[in-house]
């Protein structure tokens, strides 16, 4: 997506998405939401994203929330 959803629909794709990644990975949907929010912004963050999703199973949580 490119821009942020305005209309039901794409309310629904958005949230069908996120359901489907979070089914798929066997991720809780907080350690979706915040790989989701590593993949924007500075490439850092775009970089550790990726590195976790390779991992093939739940990330520990201080992997996920290093600050706290």
């Amino acid at each position: 997506m490119d821009k942020a959803p305005t209309s039901k629909a794409q309310m629904r794709a958005v949230q069908e998405a996120f359901n489907t990644w979070t089914r798929e990975s066997k991720h809780p949907q907080r350690d979706v939401s915040r790989l989701l929010s590593l993949s924007v912004g500075p490439s850092w963050a775009r970089q550790r994203a990726r590195r976790l999703l390779r991992l093939g199973e739940p990330p520990r949580r201080e992997a996920l929330y290093p600050m706290g």
